[in-house]
């Protein structure tokens, strides 16, 4: 996100914009006696103006860490940034810099340094803190758009017309947001009964469905709903998923898959019962 052309036009239109300062960019402040100095080190001698304690969460791949607290010093200033050379114009943009860095890290661990560019607020305390804690949301951010991104693969459609692809992403964002949630909650409440995420209709499909094709041997009770991480993994046994024991819940891509196909069934279902066309005891209807 540190793009020139973004931060020029989010200062000139009043937009809010939060964005991490990126080393590379080489960005420089425009210091009162009109000299030009780096933006980390301008930044880094400011006085502390308050802690924060985040908590980093954990993550795999080539920069794997384990989940840890910091303790962050933020210093805060605004600043006019000086135009790279590249740029169209060479007006200055005045935004506000807040650095979060780890003066202890644990050892063995890499310190925590952040400098972050905002158009919004002064440069306070306050302020300092809730930018720190509107950049701590980025990883949210960042598993949606992973789910976005592997679920839908958004980014491999095709399309004709730029209007149908917006139409295609925004059903896509739906979907999404409910694989995002069904994901973090079978995670982190592994225990809560199914129906207080997702429909009765939905449940009651998932299992008619999976004793239809023999994946399951019976379904649970209407009054005893099974709990959210059983129906997670009986949702990805469509997408191919083979629970067993001591494995991780299914990944994005399976729940995608698994999750379409159980919303399908069940607008399918919905359907035929507003036309009349289900009576009591038609499950084999919906199982085939």
């Amino acid at each position: 996100g540190d793009i020139w052309a973004l931060l020029a036009k989010a200062a000139s239109q009043g937009a809010a914009l939060l964005v991490r300062a990126s080393r590379s960019t080489r960005r420089k402040v425009i210091l009162e006696s009109g000299e030009e100095e780096s933006l980390y080190k301008h930044v880094a001698a400011l006085p502390r103006l308050a802690c924060k304690t985040v908590e980093i969460g954990a993550c795999g791949g080539k920069r794997a860490r384990s989940a840890r607290t910091a303790k962050l010093d933020l210093r805060a200033a605004r600043v006019r940034l000086a135009p790279p050379r590249d740029a169209e114009s060479r007006e200055p943009v005045d935004m506000l810099a807040v650095s979060a860095s780890e003066p202890d890290p644990p050892a063995g661990k890499d310190p925590l340094n952040w400098l972050l560019l905002s158009t919004e607020g002064g440069a306070d305390a306050r302020t300092a803190q809730t930018i720190v804690t509107w950049y701590e949301r980025r990883w949210t951010i960042e598993e949606y758009f992973k789910v976005l991104k592997t679920g839908t693969r958004v980014e491999d459609r095709k399309l004709d017309h730029a209007d149908d692809l917006r139409k295609c992403a925004a059903f896509d964002a739906i979907t999404a947001c409910h694989v995002f949630d069904l994901e973090r909650i079978a995670r982190d409440t592994p225990d809560i009964p199914a129906n207080h995420v997702v429909t009765d209709d939905e449940i009651a499909i998932l299992y008619i469905r999976l004793m239809a094709y023999g994946m399951v041997r019976a379904r649970p009770p209407p009054d005893k709903p099974p709990d959210i991480r059983t129906f997670v993994i009986d949702v990805a046994r469509f997408a191919g998923f083979d629970p067993r024991k001591h494995q991780p819940l299914p990944g994005t891509q399976l729940l995608w898959k698994g999750y379409v196909y159980l919303r399908h069934a069940t607008l399918t279902y919905r359907a035929l019962k507003d036309l009349d066309m289900l009576k009591d005891g038609t499950d084999s209807t919906v199982g085939s």
